[in-house]
């Protein structure tokens, strides 16, 4: 008897959902309103000042290795 992969079977309903997408159109209008949504709650500004916090974390950890982790932000 033939054991059936739980992710394999996840992959290929994802492939036909994603196909089926494509295919009526649907796929390009959710990707806007995706896009729209996100724009909306400001998902763009928070990732800017996360990528922000994170190059002044790792600039603090080169420059000031003997501070380790207690440099305060």
């Amino acid at each position: 008897m033939m054991k059936i992969n739980k992710m394999d079977t996840d992959a290929q309903m994802r492939a036909i959902i994603l196909q089926k997408l494509i295919e009526n159109g649907e796929g390009a209008q959710l990707q806007e309103l995706l896009r729209a949504k996100l724009f909306e709650c400001g998902w763009k500004d928070q990732i800017k000042a996360h990528l922000h916090f994170l190059n002044w974390s790792l600039f603090c950890r080169m420059n000031f290795p003997s501070l380790g982790n207690n440099v305060l932000y």
